[in-house]
């Protein structure tokens, strides 16, 4: 899998190997001699927009989170934002394992709400991203523990942001293109921003796979492990869902 960013932001301690790989909300079973495991958690990925007076803008990557927690029997992982005709795009859900959390994307905005940048990317904690919104790269600032602002929805990160007029961030796990067609989703983990052959956007790659170029004008989904979808072209197209988040467990 080709990615310009580490499997990791940090070091997984030495002695540790991947031992599960989690991508539904419910029981998880340790060994019952650990206390603690070192965990990744991977939020949803937020939805493309679908455009209303003009093409939608992409959603923006799940939020990333590592460390060590507290052993937990449950866990709880997070949706990506379902894309729909004529609105923003859907935010998110958070991933949960006993300690550590991780936002959802936020969803791209659309011209309805005078919503014309991409969503933020999700933060490192219970906050998810938020709808792109008009104004400064100030009023639009994301709170994720590693990523950058939504900005214009151009920014790099751990989470890239959607994009607007321009593609997806990059990161460890990508944002999805703006529905202009010719821009890539954000490149992550899972593989390099693939680029749209349509007038939708292409979904953001997420932490295992890359995102969907669809070649319509319908935008891609985000990969799977929180990669942002991509937006729709106009009100009749549909902007493509987020990545659903996962998380990997170290002991």
């Amino acid at each position: 899998m080709q990615s310009n960013f580490p499997q990791i932001v940090g070091q997984i301690p030495a002695g540790l190997t991947l031992q599960q790989t989690i991508f539904s909300s419910g029981a998880v079973t340790v060994p019952a001699n650990l206390s603690f495991v070192y965990a990744i958690v991977i939020g949803g990925g937020g939805a493309g927009a679908a455009g209303t007076t003009s093409h939608g803008y992409g959603g923006g990557a799940g939020g990333y989170q590592e460390g060590w927690t507290p052993v937990s029997k449950v866990c709880t992982i997070g949706a990506g934002g379902v894309g729909g005709i004529s609105t923003a795009g859907a935010v998110g859900g958070a991933t949960i394992y006993g300690a550590l959390i991780a936002g959802g994307g936020g969803g791209g905005g659309n011209s309805t709400n005078l919503n014309y940048l991409g969503g933020a990317a999700g933060a490192g904690s219970l906050a998810n991203g938020t709808i792109g919104i008009t104004g400064t790269s100030a009023s639009i600032t994301s709170t994720s523990t590693y990523g950058w602002s939504a900005s214009y929805g151009y920014k790099d990160g751990v989470s890239g942001a959607g994009g607007s007029y321009n593609p997806g961030g990059s990161g460890i796990i990508g944002g999805g293109s703006g529905g202009i067609g010719a821009y890539a989703g954000g490149s992550g983990f899972g593989g390099a921003g693939v680029v749209a052959t349509g007038s939708g956007g292409a979904g953001g790659s997420g932490y295992f796979a890359q995102g969907i170029n669809t070649g319509t004008n319908v935008g891609g989904n985000g990969g799977l492990g929180g990669g942002g979808g991509g937006a729709g072209y106009n009100t009749s197209y549909a902007g493509g869902s987020g990545g659903a988040g996962a998380i990997l467990l170290y002991y």
